[in-house]
Order: structure tokens, then C-alpha cells, then sequence
């Protein structure tokens, strides 16, 4: 299968999980408008480590949710682990931030005669940082979970790995550990 049939599957499927899942129009117009951005411009999702082609990010993504999905089956609506009741997560918090969570790197990287070069925007603001802006423009007027925002702000999952904060909640941890599952395992060119 090629690299442009994996990223119409993940298309196929993120798409699906959108209209699924939100709860409002405007919530399912902005995850079609990211998810639209990612697979019109081929975006990559790294220069050098995983998914570094073309749709690379976009079939990331549709991992992450895919990871995020599996783990959050295991916690049902709640989950009682050692005593300690675990909230879990809707099913649209955990599309919004798969979707969102790298979605400012169509602006770190651009593909140019089939070479990814990176942009100012990498090293002047980032894709973690620039994606909870991507976030709240997108959404427009509706209100966005400062879980979300948390989370999204924590996917590296510790400081000395880029992250401003660290994973605090179920879905900051769903969402570190969703993406490091598809980061690792993820091709590279």
C-alpha cells in the first residue's frame, strides 16, 4: 500500500470518528478543517524521527487516536485501579486532542522538490505551543476543555523533552502515552 492510500485510510477513519463523535456543528466543522489541513498538505510529521514523509502526519494522528481509543476501552466510563477511581475521558476530548495535538507542524515543515525543510516556525514558537492556538481559532466561539489544553501542552510528557508542562490528568497521560506508542513504532523514511 502506498504512502497516499494509508493517508486516505486515515482520512477515512478520522473523518468517520469526526462525525461520530461531536457534539456540535461547530466542534465537527473545526476537526474537519485540521483534519482537511493535514492531509491537503502532505505534512510530515517530523524532519528526522517518526512519519518523516509525506502524510505523515496525518496517518500519526489517525495512530494516536486509534492508541488513545484501545487504551480508553480498558477504562470503560471510569475505572477502579488499586482504589483510585479513574475518570475517562469522552470520546470527543480524545479525537479533539489527537487531532490538535501536533497540528502546528504544517507550519514547522513544508515538502520541497520531495525534501521536508523546516521552518522559522519550529524554532520561533513550536508545534506544541502553536497547536493549542491552531486549537482555539478553530473552534471558534465554542468553548475548549483547559483539560484539552493541559493535555495537548504535556504530549511530550516531560519538560526535558519539550513539553511546557507535565501529564496531570487521565487524558494528558491517554494522550503522552498514545503518541510515544506511535512515535516509537512509527516508520521513518
Amino acid at each position: 500500500m502506498t504512502r497516499e492510500q494509508q493517508a486516505g485510510e486515515a482520512y477515512h477513519y478520522l473523518r468517520t470518528a469526526i462525525v461520530g463523535h461531536c457534539s456540535s456543528s461547530e466542534t465537527t466543522e473545526g476537526c474537519l478543517k485540521a483534519l482537511n489541513l493535514m492531509f491537503d498538505l502532505k505534512t510530515p510529521a517530523a524532519s528526522k524521527h517518526h512519519h518523516n514523509y509525506e502524510y505523515g502526519l496525518i496517518i500519526h494522528t489517525a495512530e494516536v487516536y486509534q492508541n488513545m481509543c484501545f487504551m480508553q476501552s480498558g477504562l470503560g466510563t471510569s475505572s477502579v485501579r488499586f482504589g483510585l477511581k479513574l475518570p475517562s475521558p469522552s470520546r470527543e476530548m480524545t479525537l479533539i486532542c489527537a487531532l490538535f495535538h501536533d497540528l502546528a507542524k504544517t507550519k514547522e515543515y513544508e515538502i520541497v522538490n520531495g525534501e521536508i525543510v523546516v521552518t522559522p516556525y519550529y524554532s520561533q514558537i513550536g508545534h506544541i505551543v502553536g497547536s493549542t492556538h491552531m486549537l482555539k481559532d478553530y473552534m471558534g466561539d465554542t468553548p475548549v476543555a483547559e483539560e484539552i489544553i493541559h493535555a495537548m501542552l504535556a504530549h511530550h510528557g516531560q519538560k526535558a523533552w519539550g513539553s511546557p508542562v507535565e501529564p496531570q490528568t487521565p487524558l494528558a497521560w491517554l494522550l503522552h502515552l498514545a503518541d510515544m506508542m506511535s512515535a516509537k513504532a512509527g516508520p521513518t523514511r
